[in-house]
């Protein structure tokens, strides 16, 4: 069982299975997917799936490890390979769209129980290889940079977000109360963390319990 890197269109690559993997069957039944997944666990397309199934059943633990399981067979392809390795993949094909998306789940569960260091480190390998971040990965990563306190990070994503004041403002409050829990909080980010919009809300959440300080004002 592999994964490897493969030139596609131009500069790009695609990702290659060996051995090589089964397609989605047309009934999906959760034992069906359980059993291929067993025999392939390189299989994104069936793991992605599975995961969904997962979710069905509100075993969001299975969910998320099986997401973990395949973006960690990524990471070890990655690492093996040279620092200056071109990693940009073809996102025009399915089998290729599914692993930077299983990849993005996974971030998007660390970032969700506050594990903003992998979120982070899953995010940076996800816009290495959609360059065009078709995901909205860059979205998240602010968020977690601002997290983990990296103001370097902030203010590097909101060039490329080019987000609205109020949520520049919100990253770079968020970023200040990482590193110092009694900084100020103004009166328009205030607002924002009692009146979230839906997109707010959702990079909040898990905030409220790993930085409560900032909640506290």
């Amino acid at each position: 069982m592999k994964v490897t890197l493969t030139p596609s269109m131009g500069t790009t690559k695609a990702f290659s299975f060996d051995p090589p993997i089964s397609p989605l069957p047309r009934q999906v039944t959760h034992g069906i997917l359980e059993q291929i997944f067993d025999k392939e666990p390189h299989n994104f397309p069936v793991a992605m799936a599975l995961a969904d199934s997962y979710m069905e059943l509100e075993q969001v633990e299975d969910a998320c490890q099986t997401r973990l399981d395949c973006a960690t067979l990524i990471f070890d392809l990655i690492e093996s390979l040279p620092d200056n390795e071109n990693i940009e993949i073809d996102m025009n094909t399915p089998d290729n769209l599914a692993v930077i998306m299983t990849i993005y789940l996974s971030a998007i569960d660390h970032y969700s129980i506050g594990d903003y260091e992998m979120a982070a480190a899953m995010l940076e390998m996800i816009l290495e290889m959609d360059v065009e971040d078709h995901l909205g990965a860059n979205n998240y990563l602010a968020f977690a940079y601002a997290a983990l306190g990296e103001n370097d990070g902030v203010e590097e994503q909101c060039k490329i977000m080019m987000p609205t004041p109020q949520t520049k403002e919100l990253l770079r409050t968020i970023t200040k109360h990482s590193a110092n829990p009694d900084a100020p909080v103004s009166d328009n980010v205030k607002e924002l963390l009692e009146n979230p919009t839906d997109d707010h809300k959702i990079m909040l959440e898990p905030l409220t319990l790993t930085h409560k300080s900032l909640f506290a004002e």
